[in-house]
């Protein structure tokens, strides 16, 4: 273990840009990753004030279909206001 380290201060003095664009770039990488999973879980786990954010429902789109003879001929959109009062508060 201790030649180990002795190696790696070795490498740190006689490549000192290299070692520092290593380092940065392991700290970096740590870094993001860290701030990755924070925000996943700051969106998805229950905290005040939204502390039923596991029972919500996401709605993202709406399909809309204009024949229904011909399934193709469909729309897709973002949910409407009326589709919203219709469906989920009545």
């Amino acid at each position: 273990m201790k030649k180990i380290i002795q190696q790696a201060f070795f490498q740190l003095r006689n490549q000192p840009l290299l070692s520092v664009i290593t380092v940065l770039g392991t700290a970096l990488a740590i870094a993001l990753i860290m701030v990755i999973l924070i925000v996943y879980q700051a969106k998805t786990a229950d905290y005040a004030p939204e502390v039923n954010r596991s029972r919500s429902l996401y709605v993202k789109w709406e399909r809309t279909v204009y024949d229904k003879k011909d399934p193709n001929s469909a729309g897709h959109s973002r949910p409407s206001l009326w589709l919203v009062k219709e469906i989920f508060i009545h």
